[in-house]
């Protein structure tokens, strides 16, 4: 597959997950506060060992009931000033998620919906609803996990200031043990990394396998695969579960190391003190309020190992977010692409070269004029590429050598938008929504009065049907369009290129669902409608397009071959040949 342009990611993330902070620079403010708020909630935590130093050296020890109320007083203070501060981060905090998250998901969406036809075919769909899932995480991530971790490491400076001042002994003593703190986190840290890589995927695999039963329990249940279904599922499932506790097993182990060696830690330091307070160069009140403030940096110093496994967790999700937005799209307008007024000119392929492999080309060289104003087929065998040429019209692929003119104008000149505005089309895989008949007629369009919709539906032999259902054209089609027949689908979708009244229309196998009979009603009325219109009709029906103004025979051999029916059957064998044997093969189904 032709694969859009990416840059490749390098493999320390610690780079990109910065670069991913520019997102959020409308935020900076908000986020700016959140960290202050996280600062100012601390106070009561960061001022109580200090008054209980006071407690005891002021106030019980020389038994003085006004410090004691004085200090309760004021420590009252620091409470209250600490508690409002902890509500209205809390408040903040939540808006600011919110936010981010609309912000993400909708520069997500944007970027996602730019993307080539060939970068959907090389990532799943459910590859990409869990890429859309991890927004939720990025946008915790970045509102409430980094300002958190800022005012952890204030907090950390502050504290350990504070236990300098109160004691530089015991202060240095504490850096000195501080390895014991997280020391193991960094040991485990590549073996995690990769953990939680493989648990991405494992979970994507989840996804992907879910989504693809789900979307095919046709299948499933005609072959009565439902049990192979089950069992795939559940190994994945089983895989997925295996990694979540090799995991498990190592943060249990790091975890374990940490609680041992911090403990440890404590342990000396407690010892030090102790000895300090007997030799009498360290009061009781210090030495309480020390410990206290080196306790609270032992906190500190595990929650930074502990999200340290969370951090590397989490940058998997902003790594494989920044996949998608940081993905270049391989078709996309030029900067001096123009908007042209309409389809004025032929479609013209010069020389054009492409194919969905480098080594497999489709098409080699190749050159025809589509006129346009002409109801024009287009036929051969399968696979000879006649897909791919509504397709390279529509640009949705680009040739790898020639060009496409189209109004005189390079393709690749014209802005996407101004192109397929001009152009509708309908496919042999009616692409309907779980919305009503007449949302999905009328999809993306500002305005349809339900005459031009009815106009549309009796073109396509569709109207008498739809006025029997008891909700009309408000009726909801469920997903995949389930209530209604393969056939009723395919006049859906035709409607819904019809109602456009485009320049060109482009029939995709549009009615290979449709009995004969019908069919030709269809493009007897389409030919009236559009007298003055192009419309391009691929079939593997002959008898479908036989009276076309123009045909386009693609061969196997990469040969194109035009003409009209009569003029084709006279001087082309591949055409004749191919024509009779869909006579034998239709003369054989009406023996049976």
């Amino acid at each position: 597959m032709i694969q859009s342009n990416k840059a490749a990611l390098p493999k320390n993330n610690y780079p990109k997950f910065f670069q991913s902070l520019r997102f959020f620079l409308p935020y900076r403010r908000r986020i700016i506060l959140l960290i202050g708020l996280e600062i100012l909630s601390a106070a009561f935590l960061l001022a109580g060992p200090y008054f209980s130093k006071f407690y005891i050296d002021k106030a019980f020890l020389n038994k003085n009931m006004a410090a004691f109320l004085k200090i309760t007083i004021f420590g009252a203070a620091v409470f209250l000033v600490s508690s409002v501060a902890t509500l209205t981060r809390d408040i903040i905090k939540k808006k600011s998620s919110s936010r981010i998250k609309i912000n993400l998901a909708g520069k997500f969406i944007k970027h996602l919906f730019s993307l080539d036809l060939s970068f959907f075919q090389s990532h799943s769909i459910g590859e990409n609803f869990y890429r859309i899932s991890d927004i939720d995480t990025i946008s915790h991530f970045i509102a409430e996990d980094i300002p958190a971790l800022v005012a952890d490491l204030f907090k950390l400076t502050a504290i350990f200031s504070i236990s300098l001042f109160l004691d530089y002994r015991l202060a240095a003593a504490m850096v000195i043990l501080s390895p014991f703190f997280f020391l193991q986190s960094f040991k485990i840290r590549k073996k995690l990394r990769s953990l939680y890589e493989e648990l991405w995927k494992s979970q994507i695999k989840l996804s992907k396998r879910l989504q693809e039963g789900l979307s095919r329990i046709l299948v499933i249940k005609a072959f009565s695969l439902e049990r192979l279904q089950r069992y795939a599922y559940m190994r994945f499932l089983i895989e997925n579960i295996r990694l979540s506790l090799k995991i498990f097993r190592w943060s249990t182990f790091k975890s374990l190391a940490t609680n041992i060696f911090s403990r440890l830690a404590y342990g000396m330091i407690a010892l030090y003190g102790g000895w300090l307070i007997i030799k009498g160069s360290l009061s009781l009140g210090t030495y309480t309020a020390a410990m206290l403030y080196i306790g609270q940096i032992g906190i500190l110093l595990e929650g930074f190992a502990s999200r340290f496994e969370y951090f590397m967790q989490k940058t998997v999700a902003v790594e494989k977010f920044l996949e998608i937005v940081e993905t270049t799209p391989g078709i996309k307008d030029s900067v001096d692409a123009v908007v042209i007024p309409s389809l004025s000119r032929d479609i013209v392929f010069d020389s054009v070269t492409f194919g969905y492999s480098a080594d497999r080309p489709v098409f080699r060289n190749l050159n025809l004029r589509i006129p346009l104003g002409k109801w024009v087929g287009i036929a051969g065998p399968s696979g000879c590429g006649k897909t791919t040429l509504l397709n390279l019209i529509l640009r949705l692929y680009e040739p790898q050598a020639g060009r496409i003119l189209i109004g005189g104008y390079d393709i690749r000149n014209i802005k996407m938008d101004s192109l397929r505005e001009k152009v509708a089309i309908a496919t042999q895989e009616p692409l309907l929504f779980d919305l009503s008949i007449r949302e999905n007629i009328a999809y993306g369009l500002s305005f349809l009065s339900d005459e031009g919709l009815y106009q549309a539906l009796e073109v396509v032999r569709a109207g008498g049907f739809v006025k029997t259902l008891a909700q009309g054209i408000h009726t909801n089609i469920g997903e995949n369009a389930a209530i209604l027949s393969q056939g009723y689908k395919q006049r859906i979708a035709l409607a819904r290129a019809i109602v456009r009244n485009p320049e060109l229309l482009l029939l995709d196998e549009a009615t290979s669902s449709i009995d004969s009979q019908s069919e030709e009603g269809i493009f007897r009325s389409l030919r009236r409608e559009r007298a003055v219109k192009s419309t391009i009709v691929i079939s593997h029906r002959l008898f479908s397009i036989a009276d076309a103004d123009r045909i386009f025979f693609l061969t196997g051999t990469g040969r194109v071959e035009e003409g009209t029916h009569r003029e084709l059957m006279e001087k082309s064998n591949e055409y004749r040949e191919f024509f009779q044997a869909q006579l034998q093969e239709q003369a054989g189904s009406l023996r049976v």
